[in-house]
């Protein structure tokens, strides 16, 4: 059967291009899919492609806005692909709040008990059987408690990067600073970052 690393998680793309990472995901049963780069990409690339594969059957594109002003769309189709295209400039606060805004939109944040609780099947057991005074049991109690009041707003389960790692021009500035900063401003510890990349020219070496 199909892989089933994107089921039912919440996805974000940057630099997407054309979307064919992310919409391939989105196909493979994630929850939602947000595809984020630069406007006129968004507008003249991703945007078309999101029509193609979830097609013009399902109501039509809402609009999104980043900090640019300029158009993204999210769309639900008839199979349940849920994608939106947005606008987001790397290391731009405005765009990537607009990002967590439609992320959250599209599909309702997780409490952080739930994925410590799937990642820890039989752990609720355990503690169960230990003395409620134990340190250890009181440990996991309070951090149960704090896990069960956090809501992982804008964060999503899975970034995806992919080819964004190259420069045209030997000794041009680094985009590299502005990408960390996006990626540490829309992640958290349980985000599951996948970076992927080929070394086209000899300026990337840099």
């Amino acid at each position: 059967g199909p892989p089933t690393t994107w089921k039912d998680k919440r996805i974000l793309e940057l630099g997407c291009g054309v979307g064919l990472t992310g919409l391939v995901a989105a196909s493979l049963g994630a929850r939602c899919v947000l595809l984020t780069d630069l406007e006129v990409v968004v507008n003249k690339v991703t945007l078309p492609n999101v029509e193609l594969v979830v097609g013009s059957g399902s109501g039509g594109i809402s609009s999104a806005s980043g900090s640019g002003g300029g158009a993204g769309g999210k769309k639900k189709g008839a199979k349940g692909i849920n994608v939106a295209a947005l606008p987001l400039c790397w290391g731009n606060e405005d765009d990537e709040n607009a990002a967590k805004k439609v992320l959250d939109e599209m599909a309702p944040p997780q409490k952080l008990d739930s994925l410590v609780s799937a990642k820890k099947k039989g752990g609720k057991k355990k503690v169960q059987q230990q003395h409620p005074s134990s340190p250890n049991d009181q440990q996991k109690q309070e951090d149960n408690s704090i896990a069960a009041s956090s809501l992982r707003e804008g964060i999503p389960d899975i970034l995806l990067i992919g080819d964004v790692a190259y420069q045209h021009k030997p000794g041009a500035p680094s985009h590299f600073d502005v990408l960390l900063s996006t990626i540490l401003n829309i992640t958290d510890e349980h985000t599951v970052v996948m970076f992927g990349t080929r070394m086209r020219m000899a300026a990337s070496n840099d």
